[in-house]
């Protein structure tokens, strides 16, 4: 996979090569390792129960730095909650995916290690929290579960890829839109947290021009 470049205040921001892991061995709404009997298709179906259970659409599918795929967890999840068959999923806002910076430190596929790592072995995989790939949340009272729809969604499937290809372009930032809408002291506390990974980042590029400067 070879990313796109982009300009961020001025500087441009380059990601030739591949990543370490593929976006697509990820699911695109939980974010975890998928093997690869327990991937599924993002399909139209999919699409309208993640914007029913969430309140926003699936976007990014147009990218490259983005997850095609998703899990059978979260799909049987979601097709159980619509019919009333169950208690939903265990977070009310899903992986919010954004354009990397760079390999090294903000590159969800790169910097989670799955090598080696086998059906047993997922539970100890630790993944990252970063400005790219902001890890889901827990229902709580703030974010509670939602009630499904009177009526099930049809499986019709004849979007056009205009609608697609206009969602992508405005979904992004809409898990993170929803959940603020839904609880005001989540968007505080994402803020606070992105803070603290900006002040971590700074600090740390202070240390290594002050330990340059020294030598």
């Amino acid at each position: 996979m070879t990313h796109s470049s982009s300009n961020i205040k001025g500087y441009r921001v380059k990601m030739p090569r591949e990543c370490k892991n593929s976006p697509d061995k990820f699911c695109y709404i939980c974010g975890s390792v998928t093997l690869r009997q327990y991937k599924r298709q993002l399909t139209q179906r999919v699409k309208k129960l993640y914007e029913l259970y969430f309140g926003c659409k699936v976007g990014d599918q147009d990218k490259s730095w983005a997850p095609h795929i998703c899990c059978v967890r979260c799909t049987s999840s979601l097709s159980a909650w619509v019919k009333g068959k169950g208690t939903g999923l265990m977070f009310g806002v899903p992986m919010v995916w954004r354009e990397p910076k760079d390999h090294s430190t903000d590159c969800y596929f790169c910097l989670t290690d799955i090598k080696g790592r086998n059906r047993k072995g997922k539970k100890s995989i630790v993944y990252p929290d970063l400005q790219s790939a902001i890890r889901p949340v827990l229902h709580s009272s703030h974010i509670p579960v939602p009630q499904p729809p009177s009526e099930l969604p049809s499986d019709d499937t004849s979007n056009s890829d205009d609608s697609e290809s206009q969602d992508a372009t405005v979904a992004v930032e809409s898990p993170l839109l929803c959940a603020s809408l839904k609880s005001p002291t989540f968007l505080v506390n994402l803020l606070l947290a992105l803070a603290r990974s900006l002040f971590k980042s700074s600090m740390a590029a202070l240390r290594i021009l002050l330990n340059c400067s020294v030598g």
